[in-house]
């Protein structure tokens, strides 16, 4: 509810004050602000950190489209859309719930960028790497090297490697 959102800005702006520099702290300000429909207190608690080193980076960019969605601004809206799928943003399926899309759902060019980062391909690799990667950490490595085998077959080679590189250090 609004008055649970507004509960938690108040508390997080003393987390804030307490420390400035706290990504955690200044994502969820933007997500509450975004949720109140304080669009301007949200993109500015976003733009703080899109340039820091986060995990939510990814979420960070999708906020900030669905603000510039909501102010119309649905140029920039797609820029940070495409930042958020580079990022490896991959909720297809809450991509096409949420309300803040509707009003570039039929634009074109919101159709070829779904095209482009969730074909059945992708979505088919990414499916079998998370399997294998799974597999693998389980030491199930037979199991694991025919899901990779499929992920390769969709074109995830690059995502791959990268995953075992990670899994290794």
């Amino acid at each position: 509810s609004e008055e649970r959102y507004s509960e938690a800005v108040e508390n997080l702006i003393i987390l804030n004050q307490e420390d400035p520099n706290n990504h955690f702290v200044q994502f969820n300000l933007g997500y509450c602000y975004l949720y109140l429909n304080e669009l301007d207190k949200a993109k500015m608690y976003f733009l703080k950190i899109v340039d820091a080193e986060s995990e939510d980076k990814q979420a960070v960019y999708y906020n900030l489209a669905c603000i510039s969605f909501r102010e119309k601004e649905h140029l920039s809206g797609l820029n940070y859309l495409e930042e958020a799928f580079k990022l490896g943003y991959s909720d297809f399926e809450w991509l096409l719930e949420d309300s803040d899309m509707d009003p570039i759902k039929n634009d074109p060019r919101f159709t070829n960028l779904i095209d482009k980062y969730f074909s059945e391909n992708n979505i088919l690799a990414k499916k079998y790497l998370e399997e294998g990667v799974s597999l693998f950490e389980s030491e199930k490595y037979n199991k694991a090297i025919k899901s990779f085998n499929k992920a390769i077959k969709y074109g995830q080679k690059a995502t791959i490697v990268n995953k075992l590189i990670l899994a290794d250090s």
